[in-house]
């Protein structure tokens, strides 16, 4: 396939840098981290601030990079001849994964995922130890897809995965893949590394943080481990409340905020914990 082609559709679907910020912004808003009033207290103030912090990381640090990846794949001509060529898959395979490890330790990439029209899983590529997809896109997540579709953009989404007995919180980007004549044949999707989201948080806010998915008492990607597993240990049973919360685990007097996490389709797939030393309260 011609280069040029491929540059061409390129040009088709990058937003200019100036209007990406605002894009991200809106993705953000629309897959689900909840924005809340300020409240006069500091679990309030937390809230507010984590939550600024947290977009400006995602657009500056996460979704660059997600959406860099997804392009250079959607430019990787062994993409389109796989969703195009049933009879080319296995020749094409070992070049796939050779992109995986190359967006893998450059962009923090740990999975990318091809689809076809109807939303049925084709190709995926992860990293030993990443849960695997079900071989179709559950309807959670379809409506990123479906805009994409329309608007030949990128888009992000929030989904929950598990794996080793935890519900991990993953940060997805997809667009479309097209054809020689710019109709769309299939989709790709990209999923950044979680302790990497887990790592830039801590940077910028200075707390730690882990995320705690619905219906789990287990936190995935915590920054820091052993203070989690304190806290895992002391809550027992499934949290139902989400909002602030004070605790103690081992010597430490934390105060916990927790952003609720959502799926495309509005629906809760559990909390990010940001935890801060409380003990002089």
């Amino acid at each position: 396939m011609q280069m040029w082609n491929r540059l061409d559709i390129k040009g088709k679907i990058l937003v200019p840098l100036c209007s990406g910020i605002v894009l991200v912004i809106v993705v953000l808003l629309a897959v689900g981290f909840s924005m809340m009033k300020s409240e006069k207290n500091s679990a309030g103030k937390l809230r507010n601030d984590f939550i600024v912090t947290l977009c400006d990381i995602a657009s500056r640090d996460r979704l660059v990079k997600m959406e860099k990846a997804a392009n250079i794949l959607i430019n990787t001509d062994e993409v389109v001849a796989y969703l195009e060529d049933q009879k080319a898959r296995e020749s094409v395979k070992m070049v796939l994964d050779g992109v995986l490890l190359s967006i893998g330790e450059n962009m923090d990439i740990r999975r990318f995922a091809l689809y076809d029209q109807e939303y049925a899983l084709v190709s995926e590529h992860a990293e030993p130890g990443v849960p695997r997809l079900p071989q179709t896109l559950e309807s959670a997540h379809r409506e990123p897809f479906e805009k994409c579709a329309q608007e030949y953009d990128f888009r992000s989404f929030l989904r929950t995965v598990e794996n080793s007995g935890q519900v991990e919180l993953e940060i997805c980007m997809v667009t479309v893949v097209t054809d020689m004549d710019d109709e769309v044949i299939g989709f790709v999707e990209v999923a950044t590394k979680p302790a990497a989201f887990a790592e830039n948080i801590r940077e910028r806010t200075g707390s730690q943080n882990a995320f705690l998915g619905l219906g789990s008492t287990s936190f995935a990607w915590a920054s820091d481990a052993g203070l989690f597993a304190e806290i895992a240990a002391v809550l027992k049973d499934e949290v139902e409340d989400h909002g602030p919360a004070r605790g103690k685990a081992g010597e430490l007097h934390f105060l916990a905020d927790k952003v609720p996490a959502r799926a495309a389709d509005g629906s809760l797939l559990g909390d990010i914990w940001v935890v801060n030393d409380d003990t002089a309260n």
